[in-house]
């Protein structure tokens, strides 16, 4: 049976190591800005499937306030950054890239905690999938 582990995962953005400042036991979401396809009814019965041009979407990280990501993360958002936030998965060799993610909001403050969660979210244009490498096609596969 194949065994998924997280360690063997990486997420970065703006050369900041993002999974490292993940709160514990929380992962990175992702959520396009519109469906893939949309469909119009023809008033006859029949429905026309339109493909969206738009890959847009957001990302989501819950990142520790005590972790130095967090302060790093503040930085780049007053500079305003632009880059790719490059997903890769170890165990499956899957990779993806969201193309020109920027920082949109920014966490509320709060004064007075040494640790929490905080969530950080990116606005990206396109998220380019690249598959993992053919000798790991089947790694969900039980048995051969």
């Amino acid at each position: 049976m194949y065994k998924h582990s997280f360690s063997n995962c990486t997420a970065t953005w703006a050369g900041i190591d993002i999974k490292s400042g993940l709160d514990v036991g929380l992962s990175i979401a992702t959520a396009r800005t519109g469906p893939r396809n949309t469909f119009k009814p023809t008033g006859s019965g029949k429905l026309v499937k339109i493909r969206q041009t738009d890959e847009s979407g957001v990302l989501t990280a819950t990142i520790d306030y005590s972790s130095p990501t967090h302060t790093l993360l503040y930085a780049q958002l007053e500079l305003e950054t632009i880059g790719v936030f490059t997903f890769y998965d170890g165990n499956t060799r899957r990779r993806w890239y969201a193309q020109n993610a920027v920082l949109i909001t920014d966490p509320d403050l709060a004064i007075g905690i040494e640790t929490g969660p905080f969530a950080w979210t990116w606005m990206f244009e396109s998220l380019d999938y690249q598959p993992g490498a053919a000798t790991n096609l089947n790694a969900n596969v039980i048995g051969s």
